[in-house]
């Protein structure tokens, strides 16, 4: 898979669908997610919301109600109406979109950090061997920062996670002037990334991350 070529034409995959079979498409969606960090989501979110011919949606409008083993009977007459090699998307929307993803085995490290485009709202429940972890993400606006993101965690019993807030177009230009938070208290020993504010190292239990302007 050409990455390059995908991390060019990101609307050209949502206006035509994937350029792949659907056997393949998880590449393409992590290339997505995992090429452009400044893009935060916004081109894999696009193709994973297309109504295009190869795409999850024509598939409902088909009628299927499992992932159909081809995108449409064009490319093989006798598909299979349930195939999980088509189910990328069961895997990719909790550990790309909302960035849920282990560390170490057993989940007992983890990182949290959402990649939710154009997306102003979320929630995901994952399953694991420590117990659920959920992750709820909801954009706010800031006056003279653009929007940034409110994260609410809760962490299993024996678990630490590593969680990521995205800066997004204005907020970046004044990452200086934004702290971020959990439960309302400043964090000191946050590591600053080019596209995101990370805490390194949170606890179990439930925690609500924000940035804040220290002015």
């Amino acid at each position: 898979m050409n990455h390059n070529l995908i991390h060019a034409n990101p609307r050209l995959l949502a206006q035509d669908g994937m350029p792949c079979s659907t056997m393949v498409s998880q590449f393409v969606l992590q290339a997505l997610y995992s090429g452009n960090p400044s893009d935060h989501g916004n081109a894999a979110l696009e193709v994973l919301t297309s109504d295009a011919k190869n795409s999850w949606l024509n598939m409902i409008k088909q009628g299927a109600t499992a992932t159909m083993e081809m995108w449409t009977p064009d490319e093989k007459p006798n598909l299979t109406w349930s195939h999980v090699w088509s189910a990328s998307p069961g895997f990719i929307i909790p550990w790309f979109l909302f960035g849920i993803q282990p560390l170490e085995p057993g989940w007992t490290k983890m990182t949290i950090r959402p990649a939710p485009g154009a997306l102003m709202h979320g929630e995901f429940r994952l399953p694991t061997v420590k117990g659920v972890v959920i992750a709820h993400f909801s954009k706010e606006a800031h006056e003279h920062a653009g929007y940034t993101l409110r994260l609410k965690v809760t962490l299993p019993l024996g678990t630490q996670a590593r969680v990521s807030i995205p800066l997004f177009g204005p907020a970046q230009a004044n990452r200086a002037s934004l702290a971020m938070t959990m439960d309302g208290a400043v964090l000191g020993g946050c590591i600053e990334e080019k596209e995101h504010v990370t805490a390194p190292a949170v606890g179990p239990g439930e925690h609500v991350f924000e940035l804040v302007s220290v002015h």
